[in-house]
């Protein structure tokens, strides 16, 4: 189940457009981590390939390949703090154009596979897939602590720190509308 959608339209029935996993703060195991410039492969994996992105993974096929919805635009794992944001077309061409992954996880959704359980899915299948591709892992991040100070003070010289902040979270970015 995924903790949060956005929708692309004002029902509830309508596509999902986003999808939101989130971790608690203090959930650091099961969170991506930023990799650092100089980290190496195995390093960046390690950051990279954890239950949340895993899960993201998951939710993706199954509203991808599942619910056959081709409006999904982006996806994002998040624990408050920290945001990592992925363009679904990477989504897709990485999992849902893979016959592999495609095949692994109807099999897992259809119970053909030696467990159902999400956890399975996530060791068995995402987590050694992932491995193989993490180079090809692109993403927008950022860190609302960084934004603390111009949120909270009245200064309006360091508002325009805010402008991507907005532009990036805003409805018309996320769901790829058009800039009125």
């Amino acid at each position: 189940r995924n903790d949060l959608v956005i929708h692309n339209g004002e029902k509830a029935a309508s596509t999902v457009g986003v999808i939101v996993e989130a971790k608690k703060p203090t959930n650091q195991a099961e969170m991506l981590h930023v990799p650092a410039s100089g980290d190496a492969h195995d390093q960046m994996l390690a950051k990279i390939n954890v239950k949340a992105f895993q899960e993201l993974v998951l939710y993706y096929l199954r509203e991808r390949i599942t619910l056959k919805n081709i409006e999904i635009k982006y996806l994002i794992a998040t624990n408050i703090n920290q945001w990592f944001i992925f363009d679904a077309t990477l989504f897709d061409r990485l999992f849902a154009q893979n016959k592999n992954m495609v095949r692994q996880f109807s099999d897992f959704e259809n119970g053909r596979l030696a467990d159902a359980k999400t956890d399975f899915f996530y060791k068995q299948i995402a987590e050694p897939f992932i491995a193989g591709i993490t180079s090809d892992i692109e993403f927008t991040y950022f860190d609302i602590r960084d934004y603390d100070k111009p949120l909270r003070n009245e200064d309006k010289k360091d508002d325009n720190k805010l402008i991507a902040l907005f532009k990036l979270l805003s409805p018309e970015h996320l769901l790829k509308l058009p800039f009125a």
